[in-house]
Order: C-alpha cells, then structure tokens, then sequence
C-alpha cells in the first residue's frame, strides 16, 4: 500500500502558482504588471500537470527484490533491491528495467498505489537488447489499471515530459522534465542502447518508473543517470543503474521498444529465465565484469569474457572439458560480452546441433564443442 506522494521537480506546479501570486504585487510597485493571462495559462499548466500525474498514478508500482543466488555465486546483494515499475495488462503483467537481484529473487514483492495490500510476483524473463524485464502478480487486488502508453517516435527535443517513480523509501515521486535528445547511445562497457535523453532529477529507484507526454501517456521507461564524478564508472560514464551522484542527465528506454519487448517475453513465457540457461548449460558463472587485473592479465577487451565458478557434474559443459576458472570468450557466433550475452544465446541454442564455446584457461585459449540434453 503506497500513500505518500513527494515532489522533485525543477518548478512544481503548487511553487509556479504561489510563487506568482507572491510576486505580483511586488512586480507591480515597480512597474511591472505580470499580465493576467499569463497568470491563468500558469494556472492551466497546474491543473493540467495534476491531471496527468492523477491518471497515472493508479499504474504505477513499486518492487522489492529479496535475491538469493545460485549456490556458489557470492551474494552481492544483502539488502533488498527496490525499484519502479508499472503495469502493462489487466493479467498482471508488470514492467521494470533488468537487474540482477530482479531476475535472481528469491521472492519479488509489489506494492501497488491505493488502499491495497502488497502482492507477490514471478520472474517471467528479461530481453537483453533493450534491458526490459517483466514480472507477474501473484493474486493480485482487482481491478487492475494498466498504464496507457504513448508513442515515444513524436517525442522532439523540448517535449515537457512528467517523471514518475520511487526514489530511496519515499513514496510515488513526480518531477518535471525536458526531452534534450532522441536517438542517443547510452549504457556501459558491456552494452549500448539508443534512447531518449531527457534532463531533470531522477534517484536511486526511480529506473523502471516512466516518463510521460503531456497528454498523460507513458513515453520511456527511465532506465539511466549520468554521473561522471563516480570513479566506478565505465568510458563514457553513463550506468543502467543509478549511482549517488547526478548530473540531471538522464536515459529512457523508448516505450515503442519497452512494450514489444514486454510483449515478446510474454509470450516466450517464463521458462527463459536467465538462471535457468546456465542449468540448461550446467554452470555458474560471475554476472560482473571480470576484475581489472585479470582482465589486463588476460590481455582482453573491456567488457569482454565471464568467468566460471562452478561446473555441474554430467552436465553439457562437464562434458565438454569445461572447468572451474575457465573464462568464456565465446558462444556460438556470439562474443560474450557480458552475462545477458551468455543467457541470450543459451535460449537461442538449438538442441540439435553442437555448439562450440571458445574459452581461456591458464592463460592459453582453447575451444570446446557442446551439446544440451534433450
């Protein structure tokens, strides 16, 4: 159950109004008269920005992701995960951005906007290419309000857009921004995406909240800041998650790409799920970036090569010669650059026929060939 409401914005709309009302008189002893009609079209843009946020408000939801990891991978996440997300369907469909802790849960709790008890959720899977994860609730409270989408290829540069999310514990958050870009790579050394780049204050937990056109419909799914004061931050500094400290430079995912993929994992089902590709392999593998020195000892790009730390006895990648420590450089046709790179070509692997998997071991690279169990 989700009551409080908090305001971020650069100029919220009840600041614009009052501000006006405090300045008049002032203005007008020294001459200058601050015409009524502009008083009234501020007025207007308050009424019309309330109504936006209160239409939208009944989609939007918050998620809470208690991981627990594989056996064998160390778990980085002991606190809880909290991010934004919304409802896609009447069914229970929800969308959010893709997390690690997200997809390794071990249970996923919602909490929707009104007089409503949090719910439970599944995993049902996560689309690499546009960092789109969907859940699904669990017995969830009717009715549910899914969220109206807009069509994010009208956005220009100077759209107003009406940030939504749930920055740190604070409840549903709205702010108000300014489209700076269309079409614009962001992400990190292991991914790049094309978004829309759009200025105002976004927070930790906020990704996986949306952006909105005027008319009140969802534009983007916020899914980056931009902080080049981090030192953890790749070339480029941009991350998919938010860090301490912001720029106002932010990136969303176009809801044009966010709904076809939240409509593609769908119906793909939940049998995708990203843990479940390294049993289908028989492995455990590090999801980070290899560590600086091992990565220059190896002499490797950035970005490139996944560490493995445990090999399932029988399994296709025993089979195969793979062993502990191994780093994977290669799947099929597909470099691995980064755990999601693993995960999308397992699921694309075919049964039928072998597929080879170049790797380092001790130094020296080497190739192997494996087939999955039937």
């Amino acid at each position: 159950m989700i009551r409080r409401t908090a305001c971020s914005a650069p100029f919220a709309p009840d600041a614009i109004s009052s501000t006006m009302r405090t300045l008049a008189p002032f203005l007008a002893t020294l001459g200058l008269v601050v015409p009524v009609a502009a008083q009234v079209g501020l007025l207007q843009v308050e009424r019309d920005l309330k109504g936006v946020v209160e239409g939208l408000r009944p989609a939007m939801a918050v998620i809470t992701s208690h991981a627990a990891l594989a056996s064998g991978r160390p778990n980085r996440y002991k606190t809880p995960l909290r991010q934004s997300g919304f409802i896609l369907s009447a069914e229970g469909y929800v969308v959010t951005i893709s997390a690690e802790p997200l997809r390794t849960a071990r249970t996923i709790t919602v909490e929707l906007e009104g007089d409503r008890p949090p719910c439970r959720a599944r995993f049902i899977g996560e689309d690499a290419e546009s960092g789109i994860s969907v859940i699904r609730l669990e017995a969830a409270p009717q009715p549910l309000v899914p969220l109206q989408l807009g069509n994010s290829d009208d956005l220009k540069p100077g759209s107003l857009v009406v940030i939504l999310g749930y920055p740190y514990q604070l409840g549903l958050t709205t702010g108000v921004g300014i489209v700076s870009g269309v079409g614009r790579n962001f992400g990190d050394e292991r991914r790049t995406r094309r978004g829309i780049q759009f200025g105002g204050v976004v927070n930790p937990g906020q990704p996986g909240g949306i952006i909105a056109d005027a008319s009140g419909k969802a534009v983007g799914v916020i899914a980056a800041r931009y902080s080049p004061e981090d030192k953890q931050n790749p070339p480029g500094g941009v991350m998919l998650l938010p860090l301490q400290s912001a720029e106002g430079i932010n990136f969303a995912i176009p809801i044009n790409q966010a709904r076809a993929s939240a409509e593609y994992l769908i119906k793909r089902g939940p049998a995708f799920r990203a843990e479940d590709q390294e049993k289908r392999l028989g492995v455990i593998v590090e999801t980070e970036p290899l560590e600086e020195a091992l990565r220059s000892q190896l002499r490797l790009e950035p970005g490139l090569g996944i560490l493995v730390i445990e090999v399932y006895s029988g399994s296709p990648a025993a089979k195969g010669g793979l062993k502990k420590f191994d780093v994977l450089l290669r799947f099929g046709d597909q470099e691995l650059r980064g755990y999601n790179a693993l995960v999308e070509a397992i699921s694309k692997a075919s049964k039928e026929e072998e597929q080879r998997i170049e790797y380092i071991r001790g130094g020296e690279r080497a190739e192997t060939r494996v087939k999955f169990n039937k």
